[in-house]
């Protein structure tokens, strides 16, 4: 295929034309990359939760790492993650379920003037309120914080903030693994905050202390 292209001054430049496919090959390229390094685990994911005009984007996770937590880390965040969160402006999470370092990090971020917005499935919200019930008054409180409450539906975890993108995906069985995708792209993180915003638009704010138990 040749690519259109035209020559001036004896510089050769793209036309337009030329530079739409040169754009569309480099996505294909970005792709074809994601798959050829981690073939397993994203030919193993379920993507049904991610809307269609997103995963058409998923390009844009490149460059991109799978990491994957080990049994002693389970519960805890990477400190390098962990600071990368206190050093942003903002952090944007989604979590089907509650990750018992969750409470006190989100909290923490609130309080030092951190814009901290969560989105939770309902199940996840009630279990917050009930078991860290000072946590849950305290971040509501916060006018730095926001929560959201959505379906119980199996969706990605995921954290986005302006150092990085953590994202979790379910597998093709519907089990949740301990391995997760890393980028520190600003491609990534961009794709991670439309991610983020679109599930926020199906979710309901939680004000007050709603779902009492």
């Amino acid at each position: 295929m040749r690519i259109s292209s035209l020559k001036k001054s004896g510089v050769i430049q793209l036309t337009a034309i030329g530079k739409l496919l040169v754009n569309e090959m480099k996505k294909i390229v970005d792709t074809v990359d994601i798959l050829e390094n981690n073939y397993e685990y994203w030919t193993s994911r379920d993507f049904s939760a991610i809307p269609d005009h997103l995963f058409k984007k998923i390009d844009q996770l490149c460059p991109c790492q799978i990491a994957e937590s080990h049994l002693n880390e389970m519960f805890e965040f990477r400190p390098e993650c962990l600071e990368g969160m206190r050093k942003s402006k903002y952090v944007f999470a989604y979590a089907t379920f509650i990750h018992p370092s969750y409470p006190s990090i989100f909290w923490e971020l609130a309080q030092n003037n951190i814009q901290t917005s969560v989105v939770l499935t309902k199940n996840a919200v009630i279990k917050l309120k009930v078991d860290f019930k000072d946590n849950y008054e305290t971040f509501l409180r916060s006018e730095r914080s926001s929560m959201h409450s959505i379906g119980d539906m199996k969706k990605p975890g995921m954290i986005v903030n302006d150092n990085f993108i953590l994202l979790w995906l379910f597998n093709d069985k519907g089990d949740f693994e301990p391995r997760y995708m890393i980028s520190q792209s600003q491609d990534a993180i961009d794709w991670g905050i439309e991610l983020f915003k679109y599930y926020q638009t199906q979710s309901e704010e939680v004000i007050g202390f709603m779902y009492s138990s």
